[in-house]
């Protein structure tokens, strides 16, 4: 071989390497993404994509139609998971609590709810008529609950038990037993992790939001209407704040003292994106 022909085929080993060699460490940085919808996808249930991931910060991509069942994930293999629908109006996924069962095959409590998963997403889903919750993260380091509805849940619309920070924004909660938003539980903290609640709506609940034992809360812009209480916590931790007009009710801490929390005067309801029942 000649010496030209010679460093011609060098050079394009050396290109080819290369090109696996980025290959490679593009799919390494790629993020692992399930999808589920109804029918004609490898799932047909949210449930068997939860139980196919493998590794932490999956994306499962969940496509318009009603989801008859309780989903749950739990353990740190589900870190940095994110379960979210595909389109914008959260009234396209429907998770439906009538009759469903949950992973084990009884009654379904909770539409989603995570166990020991930090830094999960939850976004574009409205879950509604369930035994207990809409959607539940319990002892977790972070997560986003964001453009969700949750409506007619016996319990708690948006809840978080026994959670260091996290964020639940863009939400509308109507029709629960109890609250439209429950914070509960937040473990102290040397160097507090702040839990926000912004552009939240609840309407139609016993409260709007209800915060035993919560820490390092956050409330910004509330709705709070045609509820029998407004937005309430205890013991008094949370700090709200809003540019609506506000009056004040009072609520009992956990030591038997009364504080007073400034909750948002009912107004008329604003429009959401997937407010039916």
């Amino acid at each position: 071989m000649s010496r030209r022909n010679h460093l011609g085929a060098t050079l394009v080993a050396l290109v080819a390497l290369f090109t696996v060699a980025m290959s490679a460490t593009a799919m390494a940085g790629k993020k692992p993404t399930l999808t589920v919808c109804p029918h004609g996808c490898t799932y047909s249930k949210i449930q068997d994509a939860v139980d196919a991931v493998k590794k932490k910060n999956t994306t499962i991509n969940v496509k318009p139609g009603t989801y008859k069942e309780g989903v749950t994930a739990q353990g740190h293999k589900y870190d940095g998971l994110t379960i979210q629908g595909t389109k914008k109006d959260a009234s396209k996924v429907i998770l439906q609590g009538k009759n469903a069962k949950d992973s084990d095959g009884q009654p379904a409590n909770n539409g989603i709810e995570t166990v020991k998963a930090d830094d999960v997403t939850l976004k574009n889903m409205t879950a509604k008529n369930y035994l207990a919750n809409g959607f539940h993260v319990v002892d977790c380091n972070g997560y986003l609950m964001d453009n969700l509805v949750a409506s007619f849940n016996r319990s708690y619309g948006l809840f978080a038990f026994d959670c260091i920070g996290g964020k639940m924004q863009n939400s509308v909660g109507f029709g629960q037993g109890d609250s439209a938003y429950y914070v509960g539980e937040t473990p102290f903290q040397d160097k507090p992790k702040k839990t926000l609640l912004t552009n939240l709506d609840g309407h139609e609940n016993v409260l709007g939001f209800s915060g035993t034992n919560s820490k390092y809360v956050t409330i910004q812009k509330p709705t709070s209407t045609t509820t029998a209480w407004g937005w309430s916590r205890t013991p008094s931790t949370a700090r709200t704040s809003s540019r609506t007009r506000r009056t004040s009710s009072r609520t009992t801490t956990s030591s038997g003292t009364t504080s007073t929390t400034s909750c948002p005067t009912p107004r008329s309801r604003p429009s959401a994106t997937a407010a039916s029942a």
